[in-house]
């Protein structure tokens, strides 16, 4: 896959949906309007288990950057019913955890959140994800499944800043997921990085 149809997949399916520095941030908060809210929603469930990923995105910082931004801020978990717990099938499982996931988002967008979901997996939600492992290989030293000349989260800080002020009606964006393995802290700061372009494009809105 090339940096190119990789940024346009990304592009594609966000629009479908219809490491910022201090003086970024600061100027951005300026602009952000009163009541703006965001919902970080963890979705851990994989195909053969939980994975501590999105708990290391949600705990990574950036919800103080976020608030930096001037935006009201909740953190939700994806977990399954009682019932659902006894069931031992793994896929059947994650599809049980998918679908509160895709109920979650909905209530946050009536809520008057926008959603950006920490994703335990790629099939977590078509249409809303960005798998990590589109980067460039230096920022997921620890991902199994590089891809050569992949774009840089900078790139696609600033691609999703374009998408999400250009398309009123988009309200989430997901990734999946954070390397276990992160030398140096990296593909911790891409996703921030990210997930703060995206909204950066949400106040340009306003």
């Amino acid at each position: 896959m090339t940096r190119l149809s990789v940024v346009l997949s990304i592009a594609a399916g966000a629009a479908a949906l219809t490491g910022a520095g201090h003086s970024e941030i600061a100027a951005a908060a300026q602009a952000a309007p009163a009541g703006l809210r965001v919902a970080l929603v963890q979705q851990p469930f994989v195909p053969n288990g939980t994975t501590r990923g999105p708990s290391v995105m949600a705990n990574g910082g950036i919800r103080s950057e976020l608030e930096k931004l001037g935006l009201t801020v909740r953190v939700q978990e994806i977990g399954l019913t009682p019932e659902q717990e006894l069931e031992y099938g793994g896929w059947k499982r994650l599809g049980y955890a998918l679908g509160h996931l895709g109920r979650a988002v909905e209530q946050n967008e009536r809520d008057g959140f926008f959603s950006v979901g920490l994703l335990g997996t790629c099939p977590s939600m078509p249409g809303m994800v960005a798998g990590m492992d589109v980067l460039d290989p230096r920022e997921v030293e620890g991902h199994g499944n590089k891809v050569p000349g992949g774009p840089t989260s900078e790139e696609l800080a600033g691609l999703f800043e374009m998408i999400f002020s250009r398309y009123p009606k988009a309200s989430a964006i997901g990734f999946a997921t954070i390397p276990l393995q992160d030398p140096g802290g990296l593909s911790l700061a891409a996703v921030n990085r990210m997930i703060l372009g995206a909204m950066k494009g949400v106040l340009a809105r306003q």
